[in-house]
């Protein structure tokens, strides 16, 4: 399965993230994994990439989008990046990317309630499994 996705000024975070062959690297909101995936082919055999997300959808997509051992996905707020990448054994790592909104497909996924062009109730959940949504 092939999954469309093109992640915003990937040359640009590339560049300033700069990952290198053996790193570890965090990709606090991974979304459909655009920026992990640049990031997989820079680390090498030894590198390791963490992609959190609060979006079970979007982990799913990733997970096909990417499957390679080096990578790992968590489901989790950002916030709680510390206690994710403790949970899989690392203290420290070597770049951190934060790529903060809301992604195109939540946009245009009407039963999501993210837009306003929607006839549906605002839902705007980054994680549908919580109950308090915009609605509410």
């Amino acid at each position: 399965m092939t999954i469309v996705h093109l992640p915003v000024l990937i040359r640009e975070v590339i560049e300033m993230l700069s990952p290198r062959e053996g790193g570890v690297y965090i990709d606090a909101t991974v979304g459909l994994g655009g920026h992990s995936e640049e990031i997989l082919k820079m680390v090498g055999p030894t590198g390791t990439v963490i992609g959190i997300d609060r979006d079970e959808e979007a982990l799913e997509l990733a997970a096909r989008r990417l499957n390679d051992t080096r990578m790992t996905l968590k489901k989790g707020r950002f916030s709680e990046m510390e206690d994710v990448v403790r949970s899989e054994g690392f203290t420290q790592t070597d770049g951190i990317l934060f790529d903060l909104g809301v992604s195109m497909r939540q946009l245009k996924d009407m039963e999501r309630g993210f837009s306003f062009h929607s006839t549906g109730k605002l839902d705007m959940r980054m994680d549908k499994s919580k109950s308090f949504s915009a609605w509410d």
